[in-house]
């Protein structure tokens, strides 16, 4: 048995065992065969799975429903308002209210939690008690991998119980306490949000031109017109794919001096000519000198390789590669890197180089073509087939991550639009990223946005942490109000409130009069039953019609 409290608590309180208070009811096992999605009609019935357990309450949003006539035919395994859930696997320990109106059914690994009297008991002091075990349920788990907790072990925990009295004074002191709290998370909360607010603004107003808009003034006569920095795009993409060609044709020579051991190196594709696109439609007005190129006019477009065990090479080697896991909006997680065997003469078509942009291929719909750029944190390192990467022709930093910037804001919506839907995955592909349309000021206003969005977007980040903190020690706050109002330190004591032993006494004597009463009813049926019989073996047979009936002489 695990105590809730290893510190003394008041006099009056008693020590018991959960089951000495409630009863516990596991979820079935329901068929998902015969799982609803839509609810189409009003009379199905919500199943409230383990992922419906979220915080403090049950969320149906995303549930799946069962059929009406379920909730007679499994009437032991429904949910009503006021109800409290906990969580038997994996997120084990997870308290849940149900504050819906309408009854919902109880699935497997989910555990609903009664009291047996509730007019002993103040309701809401179960409630706030069962939030302060969750921690004391979680290290009895069991399991490797995927952890579970019986409902038996959860019978067992030992708890501290008050007086009714000093419930009813416990609940009142946390109610007011959290209110405050919950005040308090509300306007960091809200604060949160309008920085989120200020951040999308900034970025618009850095594609929109308006950051650098005195900057354009003062610099005006010394900027390029839009015809030359389509020239300058011209220059950086030829120089691009002559360096291309020289590379080709060293790769070619090396290939023939080993006797042509291996795949023949690839030979540059041919450069497209630069495509017009001022009229697409869901774009921003651009100031002067301004113009919008498409991604494949300013950047060479690639994919990764596929990952597979049953690859065939002839000069394996081992490298790193980036999944969609590891490109988030905006940055990159490293702290997981996998790794797979390619042959060594294609690991230079797909080597990540310094500057290039990432963007996911696929995933939830809002994640289409989220990215951030590569600045070589990991050696011999290329991506994944579902991610694409694009080397800009002009190697500048701040170009590469202006346009990253660009795909992660405004990008969001083309690539939501464009891209294609299954089942349970959106993608986007080489021709559609590669249509991508970015804005193209100069390279040196480019550079001046870039560096503006990154000091402020940093004191945003700095601000938002700060609230991240503040909302993490709100939450700290409440569990320790929780913790002392279990000790008995939240409200005082008072000698003439009635002791707990007497609650439970009496919650002892209803138990064993229900079970008495029970049993009687059991009995009734059982001699009733029995008595039936008796009188069908006494009464003679009726005879079937036209039967001769023979009488005694």
């Amino acid at each position: 048995m695990i105590k809730n409290e290893a510190s003394k608590v008041p006099e009056n309180w008693q020590e018991c065992v959960l089951s000495d208070i409630l009863y516990f009811q596991n979820g079935h096992a329901f068929k998902s065969h015969d799982f609803i999605k839509n609810n189409a009609d009003e009379e199905l019935i919500p199943l409230v799975k383990q992922s419906q357990l979220k915080g403090s309450q049950v969320i149906l949003d995303d549930c799946v429903f069962l059929p009406s006539e379920y909730l007679d035919k499994y009437s032991d395994f429904i949910i009503r308002k006021g109800d409290i859930l906990i969580g038997m696997s994996g997120s084990i320990g997870k308290m849940s209210f149900y504050n819906y109106d309408y009854p919902s059914l109880l699935n497997q690994r989910v555990g609903k939690l009664e009291l047996y009297s509730k007019d002993i008991f103040n309701n809401n002091f179960f409630g706030y008690l069962l939030l302060n075990l969750e921690q004391n349920i979680q290290t009895i788990a069991k399991g490797i991998g995927v952890q579970n907790v019986s409902s038996k072990d959860i019978e067992k925990i030992i708890i501290n119980l008050p007086p009714i009295n000093e419930q009813n004074r416990i609940v009142d002191k946390i109610e007011t306490l959290f209110s405050e709290v919950d005040a308090g998370i509300a306007n960091l909360t809200l604060a949160k949000r309008q920085l989120e607010q200020y951040r999308q603004s900034l970025l618009k107003h850095a594609f929109e031109g308006k950051l650098t808009a005195k900057w354009r003034e003062k610099h005006g006569k010394a900027l390029p017109s839009a015809d030359e920095l389509l020239e300058q795009i011209q220059i950086a993409r030829q120089d691009y794919y002559d360096q291309q060609m020289a590379d080709w044709e060293q790769a070619v020579k090396s290939w023939e001096d080993q006797g042509k051991e291996g795949v023949k190196p690839r030979k540059p594709s041919k450069l497209d000519s630069v495509t017009d696109i001022d009229n697409m439609e869901n774009l921003p007005t651009l100031p002067d000198g301004w113009r919008f190129h498409r991604l494949a006019d300013i950047a060479e477009v690639g994919s990764g390789m596929s990952v597979s065990k049953n690859r065939k090479v002839d000069n394996p080697i081992e490298v790193n590669y980036l999944r969609v896991a590891n490109v988030q909006r905006g940055y990159l997680d490293l702290d997981e890197i996998k790794t797979m065997i390619i042959d060594k003469f294609t690991f230079g078509r797909y080597e990540l180089l310094e500057g290039d942009i990432l963007f996911n291929e696929g995933g939830d719909r809002d994640k289409l073509g989220r990215g951030w750029i590569w600045k070589n944190e990991v050696d011999n390192c290329i991506t994944q087939n579902h991610v694409f990467r694009a080397s800009t022709h002009i190697k500048n930093i701040a170009h590469s991550e202006f346009i990253s910037h660009w795909g992660n804001t405004f990008g969001r919506d083309y690539f939501e639009r464009t891209g294609k839907q299954t089942t349970n995955l959106a993608s986007i592909n080489k021709t559609v990223l590669s249509s991508f349309p970015v804005p193209y000021p100069s390279i040196e206003e480019q550079s001046l946005i870039v560096k503006l969005l990154n000091e402020k977007t940093s004191e945003v980040d700095n601000l938002v942490a700060e609230l991240e903190l503040q909302l993490k020690k709100a939450t700290l706050l409440k569990n320790s109000i929780l913790h002392k109002a279990f000790q008995g330190k939240l409200v005082p004591q008072d000698p003439n409130d009635p002791p707990a032993s007497e609650l439970l006494a009496q919650i002892k004597a209803e138990r064993e009069a229900k079970a008495l009463a029970e049993k009687q009813v059991k009995q009734d049926k059982a001699a009733s039953k029995s008595k039936m019989k008796t009188k069908s073996a006494k009464t003679p047979k009726k005879p079937k019609k036209d039967e001769q009936i023979t009488l005694p002489l």
